[in-house]
């Protein structure tokens, strides 16, 4: 076997605390464990074992997937009232469909092998809010919001775009 897709969550990006506050935005593929919960942790530390094999074998192709919150095509988007009840309310700032989630990682199996170890998000491009990405984040984070880089999120057409870096995927 020459071909390793590893399941992760962005949970291990640290998004499950409330206390989570992104270094930047969009969290890139590659953004540090910063999980203070047993799954982020777990899930960070399945990463880097992968990473742990692909260093002594670095022709094997491994893929870790960061999945994000996997919905129902129809599910609601993200509203002042949702985020209030939820109890990690960021987590779903990184959503996907559950269409899209099989269709890639099927995608992910097919592509072409190659050796090296990458991690990629696995969310939708866009957030599913009915509040631009900036507006959202600054109304989850509130007053620590300054502290986060949102200029990405300023330019046209990009309102809307995931918090999550979607590049890899």
């Amino acid at each position: 076997v020459q071909r390793f897709v590893l399941a992760s969550s962005i949970a291990a990006a640290g998004c499950l605390s409330r206390d989570f506050l992104p270094r930047e935005m969009p969290i890139p593929d590659d953004y540090p464990c910063e999980a203070v919960d047993a799954y982020g942790l777990s899930k960070a530390m399945v990463e880097d074992i992968g990473a742990y094999f692909w260093r002594q074998s670095p022709d094997l192709d491994i893929t870790v997937v960061r999945i994000g919150s996997v919905l129902l095509e129809d599910a609601p988007p993200i509203t002042d009232d949702l985020v209030a009840a939820f109890p990690f309310p960021f987590a779903g700032a990184g959503s996907i469909a559950t269409d899209d989630a099989i269709r890639a990682l099927a995608t992910m199996v097919r592509r072409p092998a190659g050796p090296g170890c990458r991690r990629v998000n696995m969310v939708a491009d866009r957030i599913r809010s009915s509040m631009p990405t900036g507006d959202f984040v600054q109304m989850l984070f509130g007053s620590r919001a300054a502290r986060i880089d949102l200029s990405h999120y300023a330019r046209a057409r990009h309102e809307y775009d995931s918090a999550y870096c979607t590049s890899r995927i």
